[in-house]
């Protein structure tokens, strides 16, 4: 017999994320619809308690590697913040690391303030290798060693592997974001 694992892409999480986010009531009110509001515009940190979660969140994030939890939890309020707030006011409050979270209740991120996912690594990262003439190499063996691309021949287009389909947007996405985690003040051009 085998056994069904399920896979999500980043926007998947950040949806399932998202959707709870926009349909958790207390008292008829959306709890943390509210909250996202009012305590990012007041520089507050959001408080999330993992209990409250549903059964189909907890899974699905009990699988997931720290770094794509955190992700797809930044990803989720912001877009939540970003319906009432708009683009240019969430930017602002990103660029001045003011959107921050706090998932309690779980050893996730063992109840610590997490901020813009993009400024932290998860596992050993030696600043040094992503400076100076190698850096676009070992930002590559790094997406090479976590990721399966491919390129076709004919139109030189890379696809990552999802373990279902290959996906060129799936593909730039995760070698734009990684990137400009890796690589201290990125350009454009060490992206492509």
């Amino acid at each position: 017999m085998t056994e069904e694992t399920t896979t999500y892409t980043d926007s998947a999480l950040c949806d399932n994320v998202k959707n709870f986010f926009n349909r958790y009531k207390v008292d008829d009110s959306y709890k943390y619809v509210s909250m996202i509001d009012t305590r990012i515009i007041q520089g507050q940190v959001v408080e999330i308690d993992f209990n409250d979660f549903t059964d189909e969140v907890k899974e699905m994030l009990d699988v997931q590697p720290k770094d794509r939890i955190h992700t797809s939890i930044y990803r989720a309020i912001s877009e939540v913040f970003q319906v009432r707030r708009g683009t240019a006011e969430l930017e602002q409050l990103k660029q001045q690391d003011i959107l921050k979270f706090r998932l309690s209740n779980c050893n996730i991120f063992d109840d610590t303030v997490c901020s813009n996912p993009k400024l932290i690594h998860y596992e050993d990262y030696d600043k040094t290798k992503f400076e100076g003439d190698e850096k676009i190499t070992n930002v590559a063996i790094h997406l090479q060693r976590n990721n399966q691309f491919v390129t076709l021949r004919k139109t030189e287009e890379v696809l990552l592997y999802d373990g279902k389909i290959y996906d060129n947007l799936q593909a730039k996405t995760i070698i734009k974001e990684e990137t400009e985690k890796l690589i201290p003040n990125c350009t454009e051009h060490c992206r492509y």
